[in-house]
């Protein structure tokens, strides 16, 4: 547990400093976070977000909820 604490066990949500503990994840793959958003999203898990974690985190399943019910209004052409 090199992070001092377990992303999938803990609630994250209680955590104090969310961007500090965002760095030491990308320090652990040998690089640095900037808030830049690519980088992050561009290294997300979709079905673990979308699927797994919505349960653990209520404003993560509110926003879930809100893609959904906007995707079944405005299907894709």
């Amino acid at each position: 547990m090199s992070l001092g604490f377990h992303p999938g066990n803990d609630d994250l949500a209680l955590r104090p400093t969310p961007a500090s503990d965002l760095n030491a994840c990308y320090r652990l793959g040998g690089k640095n976070y900037e808030k830049g958003a690519i980088d992050t999203v561009n290294a997300l898990d979709f079905g673990e977000v979308f699927l797994t974690l919505p349960p653990r985190i209520p404003y993560l399943q509110k926003l879930v909820e809100h893609l959904e019910e906007f995707l079944t209004l405005h299907p894709a052409a």
